[in-house]
């Protein structure tokens, strides 16, 4: 974490696709703070975070240029917060970026890897990341637990899926501030929401 500092060129960081993460990044985009809360429905109490994580940092909103959210994957709810927060700060002329959960360890430079997580219904949203390349599908639960855990290294939210110990995606954000979210800013990453699968599928009951 960095001193205090009431000037321009902070960011703010928010990511609710899984337990919502909140951040300050200054300008050299280290931290100033940066918490993980174990908290799912967030939607009600977000923004009392973000004038707490303001306040501690003697920041006020408009020390803020930059808003940088994960957009997915995750579910309708969670979304729609990040999301809508988001949009709020750009009608303001705020510069936002948005980044996906399964992107941040090729944006640290890791190569061979897979990114899974729940997709409801009885499914696991899987993306596989070799040769620079990335493929996203959903497998059934039986698959997954057919996936060789030596084969590759498995990223997802956190430390564990399921009953197989991953690797965490949220504690690579909490650790490498600086490097990831520079590159997210350079390469101006804006990507779109992502569920896990198309609308006239969402709505399909299970198994069909």
């Amino acid at each position: 974490m960095t001193s205090l500092d009431s000037s321009k060129g902070h960011k703010l960081f928010i990511d609710s696709c899984d337990i919502l993460g909140l951040g300050i990044l200054d300008s050299d985009n280290n931290w100033l703070e940066y918490a993980s809360l174990d908290i799912r429905q967030s939607a009600s109490i977000v923004h009392g975070y973000i004038y707490q994580f303001l306040s501690n940092n003697n920041l006020k909103i408009d020390s803020i240029d930059k808003v940088v959210i994960t957009a997915g994957p995750g579910s309708y709810t969670g979304m729609r917060m990040g999301q809508g927060i988001l949009d709020i700060f750009a009608l303001h002329g705020i510069e936002t970026f948005s980044f996906y959960h399964f992107q941040v360890p090729e944006i640290l430079g890791m190569t061979d890897y897979h990114f899974v997580a729940n997709a409801f219904k009885k499914e696991v949203f899987l993306y596989q990341h070799a040769d620079k390349k990335g493929e996203k599908k959903l497998i059934t639960v039986e698959e997954f637990d057919k996936l060789d855990p030596h084969s590759t290294i498995i990223y997802s939210f956190n430390k564990t899926f399921g009953d197989r110990e991953t690797k965490s995606t949220i504690e690579l954000i909490g650790q490498n501030p600086q490097k990831l979210f520079s590159a997210i800013f350079e390469n101006k990453m804006k990507q779109k929401p992502f569920y896990y699968r198309e609308l006239e599928d969402e709505f399909k009951p299970v198994g069909q």
